[in-house]
């Protein structure tokens, strides 16, 4: 209370008597309160921008960093909102062409009454963009963390589907596991055995290996080769040679090593020679970036059995044919296997990337339902400055009926008056929304690039058709009543009101 009656309080005590009495004289807001008020959105937009992007020191606690990312947020919403504000005439001005096509000879007259009552004016949709910032943010946020999903379910599946099976003793299942599959499971198009160790550089570096079906693998997993032949031809060189590797740019770098060149590894006290077959850029078929320096290399099951000396597997990617849900076959799989004994444990991407929407989904849908009770303030907001504006001009009105304009018409105007400011409202919230969250994820990338592909900006365009509706729900509900007062408004009562 205290702070909503500080500036009513001020202005009152700096009113001009003789300005006061004529009120309609003075339509225009003052420049240099336009030019200070559009400095400081200025000055809180640039600075809460910079508050976004700042680096805070690593040690600080998390709360008190999120605590003021979210306080930068919000003053970079306050300085759009100010900016607008600020500008609001030109704003007001700009917009009303958007009516032209349905009130032409009244735009300017809708235009000219906001203006007048800019404050109102301001007030209302400043009002309504906060709401809306803040579910447009929210929804990119969720946007962003669902597309986030969709990739990192390939990265941490790896494939279509993950199983890892045993028999009841633990033990490995036997390797004709993976042809049954393929033949009797419906759904399943390929099955890759997948095994992994660890190799050491002649400096002490790790290498990651992992060994794979070359007949297979390259069909389940998407791989790019960067230098050599084609991967069909790259994963035949490993089914017909042993000890032959495509490797990992990163291994490449690390050992200067080329297509056709043999590089050596430590396993234990013991060397092993691998000759590249191909080069990649890729680790279980997705961009290095991921893994940033990691040194990895694919290599045929016979090879690693020649290497580490191991037969068993538990661990198979499964690629699922074209129509098929990878939830579905993943429970076909999960039956087949259980019903002939074994212990199976599956993932699918399919199934990862449901379980984050699903809950990202539910955040948004509380988030935006606490945000709404700022969108029904900002109706009434509206609603206020419309049937104020309706109040103080019935005069006018009466003598716009009286030269000839349609009850209907001026109907029409009001209802225009309150989409003028929805729309300035849903653009401001637009704006503020989508650029606060960029300018956090830049933040973000700048922290580790590789989020730069994990968490990409998605622009909600569910949440702005939503927003949409909103705001063309807001000014109707806003103007039906004055809109309605104004169609059945006697016209010589009208007249005699001079207030």
């Amino acid at each position: 209370t205290f702070i909503s009656a500080i500036y009513p309080a001020y202005s009152a005590s700096k009113v001009n008597v003789i300005e006061a009495l004529r009120p309609r004289m003075k339509s225009l807001p003052k420049s240099r309160i336009m030019k200070a008020t559009t400095l400081m959105g200025i000055i809180f937009s640039s600075f809460s921008a910079y508050a976004l992007l700042y680096k805070l020191p690593e040690d600080i606690p998390t709360f008190y960093a999120v605590a003021f990312r979210v306080l930068s947020a919000l003053t970079f919403y306050i300085g759009i909102v100010l900016i607008f504000a600020g500008m609001a005439n030109i704003v007001i001005k700009a917009f009303s062409y958007i009516l032209y096509p349905f009130i032409k000879s009244g735009r300017k007259i809708v235009a000219r009454e906001l203006v007048r009552q800019r404050r109102r004016s301001a007030l209302s949709f400043s009002m309504l963009s906060v709401g809306l910032s803040l579910m447009i943010f929210t929804a990119a946020l969720s946007s962003t963390i669902v597309e986030s999903a969709r990739r990192i379910g390939p990265i941490t599946v790896g494939s279509d589907i993950r199983i890892y099976v045993s028999d009841t003793k633990g033990n490995p299942p036997p390797t004709y596991i993976q042809y049954e599959l393929e033949k009797d499971v419906e759904g399943v198009l390929y099955v890759s055995p997948i095994k992994y160790r660890l190799l050491k550089t002649p400096s002490g570096g790790e290498v990651t290996v992992i060994g794979v079906d070359p007949t297979r693998y390259w069909r389940i997993v998407e791989i790019e080769i960067v230098e050599g032949p084609s991967v069909e031809d790259a994963f035949e060189i490993l089914r017909r040679e042993l000890y032959t590797a495509i490797i990992s740019t990163s291994l490449a770098r690390n050992m200067s090593a080329h297509v056709g060149d043999y590089i050596t590894l430590m396993y234990g006290l013991v060397n092993v020679t691998f000759k590249v077959a191909a080069i990649t850029d890729s680790f279980i078929g997705f961009p290095e970036i991921f893994f940033g320096r990691l040194c990895a290399m694919y290599i045929s099951m016979d090879t690693y059995k020649a290497v580490f000396g191991e037969e068993g597997v538990y661990d198979f990617a499964i690629k699922v044919a074209a129509g098929y849900s990878q939830t579905e076959v993943e429970e076909k799989i999960s039956n087949y296997l259980t019903s002939k004994g074994f212990i199976v444990e599956t993932v699918s991407q399919e199934r990862v990337f449901k379980a984050i929407k699903s809950y990202m989904d539910e955040i948004t849908s509380i988030i935006s339902f606490f945000i709404s009770f700022s969108i029904v303030a900002a109706m009434l907001g509206i609603f206020i400055t419309i049937i104020s504006s309706y109040i103080e001009r019935r005069f006018e009105l009466a003598i716009l009926v009286t030269v000839g304009a349609d009850k209907k018409q001026l109907a029409k105007m009001l209802l225009c008056e309150a989409t003028l400011l929805s729309l300035i409202g849903l653009t401001i919230g637009t704006i503020a929304g989508n650029i606060a969250w960029w300018l956090l994820l830049q933040r973000a990338y700048a922290m580790n690039p590789m989020l730069k592909y994990l968490l990409p900006y998605v622009f909600p365009v569910d949440m702005f058709i939503f927003c949409v509706l909103i705001a063309l729900t807001v000014s109707l509900l806003s103007s039906l009543y004055p809109a309605f007062k104004t169609a059945r408004m006697n016209v010589v009562e009208a007249l005699r009101y001079l207030g």
